[in-house]
């Protein structure tokens, strides 16, 4: 059967798409886990970082990389049917949270949150995760052991995901807090 160009077949149990997003997602995702040095090399800042060099527009280019790739691959592996639209809404719910703070924040003149250890780990777990359960849906001989593991890894990322977004919130509720009782007692009034 053919739907909107695509090859679909039913196995009676699910419906699978022609894999056309496999070429894709599954090398995109096998990145040995340096973020940034395969296009820093491109760069011809290879040197620079291999010595471990950082630049501010690196730190801040570099979650929103992920940040992008989360997207685009929630939503075309939540298009395909591998993953569930409620699933793609938890995790683009969460960015939207960091999207507000980050936008409170700037109104404070704060610049963006330090990345949190928990929001690495969680990001970790949802890009290891998507490609597994990309492999899972496109090779069914694997599917009993692939389905099982990356719907763990995405369950746990997802948790930590909005663990780490709790606590950004948490962070900036208390650096705004400061910044209001500082200019509380600049002024010389007291805030009840």
């Amino acid at each position: 059967m053919c739907e909107g160009g695509r090859h679909v077949y039913d196995d009676g149990e699910h419906a699978h798409r022609d894999g056309a997003e496999h070429p894709v997602v599954l090398p995109a995702a096998a990145d040995p886990g340096v973020p940034g040095v395969a296009p820093a090399r491109a760069l011809r800042l290879g040197p620079a970082v291999d010595r471990g060099f950082v630049t501010r527009l690196g730190q801040l280019l570099d979650p929103a990389a992920d940040r992008l790739f989360i997207l685009s691959t929630l939503l075309g592996l939540a298009w395909v049917g591998v993953l569930p639209w409620w699933f793609a809404a938890v995790i683009i719910a969460r960015d939207l949270l960091l999207l507000v703070l980050g936008v409170v924040l700037a109104n404070f003149r704060f610049g963006p949150l330090p990345v949190h250890h928990l929001g690495k780990m969680g990001t970790f777990a949802l890009l290891f995760a998507m490609p597994v359960l990309l492999a899972a849906a496109a090779f069914p001989s694997i599917n009993w052991v692939a389905f099982p593991l990356g719907w763990a890894a995405a369950l746990w990322g997802a948790f930590l995901y909005w663990w780490a977004g709790v606590a950004y919130a948490l962070q900036a509720v208390r650096m705004i807090r400061g910044t209001r009782v500082a200019s509380a007692n600049a002024s010389g009034t007291v805030d009840h």
